[in-house]
């Protein structure tokens, strides 16, 4: 089980030559077989390919869009080569990232949901009891303290695809208007433990072969972001739903 969406955002100095060159990284995802649609307004140009991936391009960053656990971090390094060898940015930082995810659960949504609100709650009376919650979480990561911001609770299904497609109300704001974004709503468990990250990595990174180094920190930070699912839930007292037992 892997993300169901991924988001990175990029920054670099102002780049002036972007308005001369972006035609330029156009044609280049086009050679390359990448672009379904594309958008151009003054200030930005959007791509997309197939309903999952998108990347929108300004004179002084990019961010890079996944809306489906099938596609592969790997797509990162495939999305931004063109982008950093066209304009050659100074300066280039890796901002941030921001994750969605679903564990299923072997629990149903309702007994989990009591389960998890009754141990955040443990000061409630014999005459009061909480049914649903939700929490956040402030922390850093790493010998890098990498700052994040989680929040995380359990899901029925019927109230994925709000979450997925940044339509529920949530604690963090998101990094951008990610309401439009296409999202992969397919074979969605009956219950799940829901986390949605931000990572605020501000890695500065090099112009030799930028757009593999940042593949492979969204590589690393996927993996991380799954992997503290999995510990925080069991933690909770909740049980993973093996993959072959998942039903849609």
């Amino acid at each position: 089980m892997r993300v169901r969406t991924a988001e990175i955002s990029l920054s670099w100095k102002p780049n002036f030559s972007y308005y001369q060159k972006r035609s330029e990284i156009l044609d280049e995802f086009s050679d390359k077989g990448m672009v379904d649609a594309f958008q151009w307004e003054e200030a930005s140009v959007h791509a997309r390919c197939g309903e999952y991936e998108e990347i929108s391009i300004w004179a002084h960053g990019a961010t890079l869009k996944f809306g489906s656990p099938s596609v592969s971090p790997e797509r990162a390094d495939e999305w931004l080569r063109p982008v950093l060898n066209v304009l050659q940015p100074e300066s280039l930082v890796l901002r941030n990232f921001a994750f969605r995810l679903l564990v299923p659960i072997a629990e149903t949504a309702e007994k989990a949901q009591q389960i998890f609100a009754a141990r955040l709650f443990t000061g409630l009376n014999d005459d009061s009891s909480a049914f649903d919650a939700a929490a956040l979480v402030d922390g850093r990561f790493g010998a890098e303290n990498v700052v994040y911001q989680t929040e995380f609770g359990v899901l029925r299904q019927d109230e994925m695809p709000n979450r997925l497609t940044g339509q529920a109300i949530s604690f963090i704001q998101p990094m951008s208007d990610d309401r439009k974004r296409g999202v992969d709503l397919t074979s969605l468990p009956t219950s799940a433990w829901f986390m949605r990250w931000n990572w605020d990595r501000k890695l500065l990174v090099s112009d030799q072969d930028g757009a593999k180094v940042i593949a492979s920190e969204l590589e690393e930070f996927d993996r991380v972001s799954m992997s503290m699912a999995y510990e925080i839930l069991r933690d909770w007292g909740l049980s993973v739903l093996e993959e072959k037992e998942e039903t849609s």
